[in-house]
């Protein structure tokens, strides 16, 4: 058993899937989709490019429901505002001397891209499932990079505006922390990747 599989917080994930579930809206119209099996009852089992739609109440704020989640999965779950710079945290996990400004030509940025076999940034990027278009408007997403039970990493994206709406913010988390709860690999999804 992995060290990570015994720590307290951790089983909490899908306690958490449960709670938020129970805010599901209901009606109808609820879900995005109607491939999501909701279907007009709680169930919490959205597929997860069909994310479910929340009405949680007016007291739960996004910046506590993110943390919340943060301190549920530990170092599985980061937190990136600015989508952009979350390149160069992998980097510097796997040991890169990034400087603060990466591309001011100094430290290991061309030696790490080279090591990842990425031409540029926005190709390493590629190679994790986001368009070259997305990483050119990077500004209007924050990113969430998540890593599951084998310790392969997936990166999500977070509209900005979803940021400060907590129950568009739910949706994301939620699939985040059934992410991380599971299994997958990189040989049944090549966007996954180990650092």
């Amino acid at each position: 058993m992995a060290l990570r599989d015994t720590r307290l917080l951790r089983q909490l994930a899908p306690r958490l899937i449960s709670l938020l579930a129970e805010y599901e809206r209901a009606d109808g119209g609820a879900h995005r989709s109607a491939a999501c099996p909701g279907k007009g009852r709680a169930t919490g089992d959205c597929y997860e490019e069909e994310p479910c739609v929340y009405d949680l109440p007016p007291c739960v704020r996004p910046s506590r429901l993110l943390g919340l989640v943060a301190e549920v999965l530990g170092d599985d779950f980061a937190f990136f505002p600015s989508g952009e710079m979350l390149i160069w945290q992998v980097a510097r996990h796997e040991g890169y001397n990034i400087p603060a400004y990466p591309m001011a030509g100094c430290g290991d940025c061309k030696e790490f891209l080279a090591d990842y076999g990425a031409r540029d940034v926005p190709s390493w990027y590629e190679d994790r499932g986001i368009s070259r278009q997305t990483v050119a408007s990077f500004y209007a997403y924050s990113c969430i990079m998540a890593r599951n039970r084998e310790y392969w990493r997936k990166i999500m994206l977070v509209p900005v505006g979803d940021v400060d709406d907590a129950n568009a913010l739910a949706a994301h988390l939620v699939r985040a922390l059934r992410f991380c709860d599971g299994r997958q690999d990189g040989a049944a999804d090549p966007t996954l990747f180990r650092c």
